[in-house]
């Protein structure tokens, strides 16, 4: 199920004519939910990627055994599995020899899996993101964008939780979120 949560836009109309926009803005708002819900969401990320080894190339490694995390720089690239993480920089976190977290920044930094019962990957992109391996929930933060089964998510912060195939989406303070969904194939709308 994917769903997205809408904020006010800076150019928000004057008080006395905002309950107009606000009830347009909520409809638009629930019909952008309806389509979502209405979306085949046929997978979860590849269980057999999590039992994959972890492999990291970089220009540059610095790794620090007795805090447990390793930073590298440099066209930075992570794979695990199907799991693709790009960036300019990563500090991975382990704990007990066990990943717990990836934090990539980049310009962008980004990410593709591959989504069981579905052809194609989920691919994302920000300036910053997080992977949370106990999770397995990806975080995007800073001009976010999520493309997922052909459609496509903007926003200031995205969360994709790869177990469910779940996004949620929402830019915070006074930002907006920019969702284009796509036909299924052959023409038939919902």
């Amino acid at each position: 199920m994917s769903e997205a949560v809408m904020t006010p836009s800076p150019s928000a109309p004057p008080a006395a004519h905002r309950s107009t926009a606000v009830t347009w803005r909520g409809r638009a708002g629930r019909l952008c939910m309806l389509l979502a819900l209405l979306l085949p969401m046929p997978g979860q990320a590849l269980k057999s990627d999590r039992s994959q080894p972890v492999r990291i190339r970089a220009h540059k490694a610095v790794i620090d055994e007795k805090t447990g995390t390793s930073t590298y720089t440099g066209n930075v690239i992570v794979t695990q599995g199907t799991l693709r993480i790009t960036a300019d920089r990563i500090i991975v976190y382990r704990k007990d020899r066990h990943l717990t977290r990836i934090v990539a920044n980049g310009a962008p930094a980004t990410f593709r899996q591959r989504v069981e019962n579905r052809k194609g990957y989920v691919r994302g992109q920000a300036r910053n993101m997080e992977y949370l391996a106990g999770r397995n929930v990806v975080v995007l933060r800073n001009k976010a964008r999520l493309r997922q089964a052909g459609n496509l998510f903007r926003s200031g912060r995205i969360v994709y939780d790869l177990n469910r195939d779940r996004v949620r989406a929402g830019a915070g303070g006074n930002g907006r979120v920019d969702i284009t969904i796509e036909p299924p194939a052959g023409g038939s709308g919902p």
